[in-house]
């Protein structure tokens, strides 16, 4: 703005981002096909075959491969794996069946089996109500791990105390012996 880019005629912008860009980008240019002799001195019809010459294409087939391939892997929290799975559907041009897709991929990718099984019985399933299942048993599981370390540790700490009031008694005894 401060240049007064946008009072700049089309022509005008095409030829700066060309000078800018360099002969190659001239090179480029000369070989989009434009619609109509109007459109080749239009700056954003210009601008947008450059970003399409310049994109990668995407090849749909490996990228719903790639989708359908993934599974969760041990140890892998299930927001790591269902947010892998949303960034996987982008490129896949799901459409209106993105979320029945990648819900779809949780019921097949999730590496809990009961999960799994608590999944494949609701008939309503929506992705909601899968991430909702998977969130809930995986919080779960951490709660009966939590618990069971902390009940291990009481176990372990009783049996010291017992073995030492044993050993203390033991010792006592040993001395009133003596």
């Amino acid at each position: 703005q401060a240049l007064g880019w946008d009072t700049k005629p089309d022509a005008d912008k095409i030829a700066l981002l060309l000078a800018f860009a360099g002969p190659q980008a001239e090179e480029v240019f000369n070989t989009f096909v434009f619609a109509s002799e109007d459109e080749d001195e239009k700056f954003e019809k210009a601008v947008g075959k450059f970003d399409k010459h310049c994109s990668p294409k995407k090849n749909e087939t490996f990228e719903r491969y790639v989708f359908r391939s993934r599974t969760q892997v041990q140890e892998e929290s299930f927001v790591a794996f269902v947010t892998d799975l949303k960034l996987k559907a982008t490129t896949c041009n799901f459409g209106q069946l993105k979320d029945s897709m990648i819900r779809d991929q949780i019921v097949f990718g999730i590496n809990d089996q009961k999960v799994r099984e608590r999944l494949l019985r609701e008939t309503d399933l929506t992705l909601a109500g899968a991430m909702k299942i998977c969130h809930a048993s995986e919080l779960a599981q951490q709660h009966a791990k939590t618990f069971g370390e902390c009940t291990k540790e009481d176990s372990a700490a009783a049996a010291v105390a017992t073995v030492s009031g044993r050993t203390q008694k033991h010792k006592t005894y040993t001395k009133q012996n003596i």
